[in-house]
């Protein structure tokens, strides 16, 4: 058990410092393109090209695991992480950058790969809840510091990247010094989106939005603050802003949704988000050079209800599921979330492009009004589950398919049956 934990432990450390590494890239690529007088296509279909390679590496990353082991394929990934992080320095060219991005995103989705799947084996199924947890706070605080490192780091030399390549390197240090042998892949293969939608039409839809807006949001957000007319640290830090309302928001709406429809709750958070949007939105119209810190709160609020979207969407498929359906069904989402992904940068892009920097909030606040409408019907369509035939909430994070097998549900359905 000792060495099971410790094991665990250690992969939770090298993600975290991946996290870190990320949460610095997220921030500095827009405003470096800002910087270079780049429109917000340009970030836009960055932020794509790492999203298409993300979900292109969820699906080539357990060939390479089975390839050459668990250890091995963290360190090629990792490796070559380490070298497109450091080619960002060559030059500040859109199509080059996209590129970088696109492989940083394959190289992504290996790593989480091996960490899910070796999170999966080694957390003792009575507590995956707990290691679970354990595994989105950690996270989540690296993706806080991680754009505030750019506060005492100038943007525009190579000191982020070096620090970027530093955090990477170090990840490979916990993970290479485990001495459990590497643990069996598990086969998360999702479920058709099509059997899904018919299971869970609201689920489905609620995840493809939280892909359509969050990421788009959270890529592009730093060059809307740039945009603005916000300095550097107030830019970044709205990332850091976006990741604190998404940590304070989920558990108080989960806690909700296992006592009411969660689909209602669906309804109240993306409301919340568009009233959210709307006001920020507005902001520099309302309040010309309003503090930063007002940006961040209505940043903050956003994420209390967009982010937790996404993690309530899984809560309510797995209600609608039966026992053995839960992991695929899980899976089935994030391949749901990761196609929203793909598309939500662009299409964010191009309405900002058409409006102004206001246009990234329209965009999000009308996918949320939309969401809300649909998710309305369907409450009126279909009754909830009884509150016996309902798991409790848990907050999942947007990972690899192999997170699905640390969703505690599937081991409370499994007591049950």
């Amino acid at each position: 058990m000792n060495s099971a934990f410790l094991s665990v432990i250690a992969v939770v450390l090298g993600v975290t410092l991946l996290q870190g590494a990320n949460g610095v890239l997220t921030a500095l690529l827009p405003l470096r393109m800002v910087g270079e007088g780049m429109g917000a296509i340009s970030v836009g279909v960055m932020a794509t090209g790492y999203s298409v390679g993300f979900l292109a590496g969820c699906l080539m990353a357990p060939t390479l695991v089975r390839a050459v082991g668990h250890i091995r394929a963290y360190a090629i990934a990792a490796a070559a992480l380490s070298v497109m992080v450091l080619s960002f320095a060559i030059a500040v060219d859109a199509a080059l950058w996209t590129a970088l991005r696109s492989v940083t995103g394959v190289c992504m989705a290996v790593l989480y790969t091996v960490a899910d799947s070796w999170i999966t084996d080694r957390a003792p199924p009575a507590q995956r809840g707990r290691v679970l947890s354990l595994y989105l706070v950690a996270t989540k605080v690296a993706l806080i510091g991680g754009p505030l490192l750019l506060a005492v780091t100038p943007v525009a030399g190579p000191g982020p990247m070096m620090v970027m390549a530093a955090l990477i390197s170090l990840s490979m240090i916990p993970v290479a010094s485990t001495r459990s042998s590497s643990p069996t892949l598990p086969d998360s293969r999702p479920m058709g989106l099509p059997s899904l939608f018919r299971i869970a039409p609201a689920a489905v839809t609620g995840a493809f939005a939280a892909g359509l807006t969050n990421t788009a949001t959270i890529n592009i957000v730093p060059a809307w603050g740039a945009q603005i007319g916000l300095t550097t640290v107030y830019s970044a830090g709205l990332l850091a802003a976006i990741q604190v309302g998404s940590l304070l928001g989920q558990w108080p709406l989960g806690w909700l949704s296992d006592r009411t429809d969660r689909r209602r709750v669906i309804v109240y958070a993306t409301i919340a988000a568009a009233l959210a949007c709307l006001l920020t939105a507005a902001l520099p119209l309302l309040w010309p050079g309003a503090p930063g810190w007002m940006a961040w709160i209505l940043l903050g609020l956003w994420a209390a209800g967009s982010m937790s979207v996404y993690s309530i969407c899984v809560a309510h498929a797995g209600d609608r599921c039966q026992p053995e359906q839960i992991v695929p069904a899980t899976s089935g989402l994030l391949l749901s979330w990761a196609v929203g992904s793909a598309a939500g940068p662009t299409l964010a892009s191009v309405t900002m492009q058409a409006l102004g920097p206001s246009g990234l909030f329209v965009y999000s606040g009308a996918v949320a009004i939309l969401v809300a409408g649909f998710t309305q019907w369907r409450l009126r369509r279909r009754a909830a589950p009884l509150p016996e035939d309902r798991n409790s909430f848990v907050a999942m994070p947007t990972a690899s398919p192999i997170v699905a097998e640390l969703n505690p549900s599937k081991q409370s359905d499994d007591r049950k049956s």
